[in-house]
């Protein structure tokens, strides 16, 4: 799975209302939205973009995920695994990078009260690491053609957590802009949902960290052994 995918959890469009957009709730990372005008159940990439033209359909994510994983092939196809791995590093880094930025950004829209710029936000979070994503898979199919499963491995757990990382940060979201809006009867269910959020969170980044680490340890390995080819 792609991990950006799971941002689609939230809405890629304005919303009606402040309300509709909290009253969405995922049944899958296939996003959906109810439209209080309606009471329809939608797709929320088959509506139109909040002031940039049609959404991204899921066909056309797809796509363009693909163009970026072929690219990232080509590029990294000639790299060892001391290379590989230096990428997946960078891949990482920019990662954290983009994170900090992604919460940043939605937690100055929640401050401002401007709920409906984010899925702006989540558009440009999405195409960012949709890139990440691609450049993390091409390191993984390409390492698995080298004699390296003990690397493989860690950087397989890194690329799950990652995953899982985006998938549970984007949920807290959506659970913060329902308390903000007080639209929940039982708002301490949500409290509590952000709460065990927030701990899988710093979970995930300490497991993320320990790999980190042990993929350096395993380079270190790796570099000595080419260099005594």
């Amino acid at each position: 799975m792609d991990p950006s995918k799971a941002l689609e959890i939230l809405a890629q469009r304005r919303p009606q209302t402040m309300a509709e957009l909290a009253l969405s709730r995922p049944e899958s990372l296939s996003a959906q939205v109810v439209d209080l005008t309606s009471g329809q159940v939608e797709r929320i990439n088959d509506r139109p973009g909040p002031g940039h033209g049609p959404a991204i359909g899921a066909a056309e994510v797809e796509e363009g995920a693909v163009d970026h994983f072929n690219v990232a092939l080509r590029d990294l196809k000639s790299k060892g695994v001391t290379g590989l791995v230096g990428e997946f590093k960078s891949v990482q880094a920019d990662r954290v990078a983009q994170f900090a930025e992604y919460n940043r950004r939605f937690q100055q829209a929640l401050e401002k009260s401007d709920l409906q710029d984010y899925p702006a936000i989540v558009s440009w979070a999405t195409e960012r690491f949709q890139v990440m994503s691609c450049r993390a898979r091409a390191v993984i199919e390409l390492l698995g053609r080298h004699d390296s499963a003990a690397m493989l491995g860690l950087v397989k757990r890194v690329q799950e957590l990652e995953a899982e990382n985006l998938t549970v940060t984007a949920a807290m979201h959506l659970d913060r802009v329902r308390l903000h809006l007080e639209v929940e009867s039982r708002p301490e269910l949500l409290v509590e949902g952000v709460a065990k959020n927030e701990e899988r969170l710093g979970e995930i980044k300490l497991e993320i960290a320990k790999l980190m680490e042990e993929i350096q340890c395993e380079l270190v390995d790796e570099a000595a052994a080419e260099a005594g080819e």
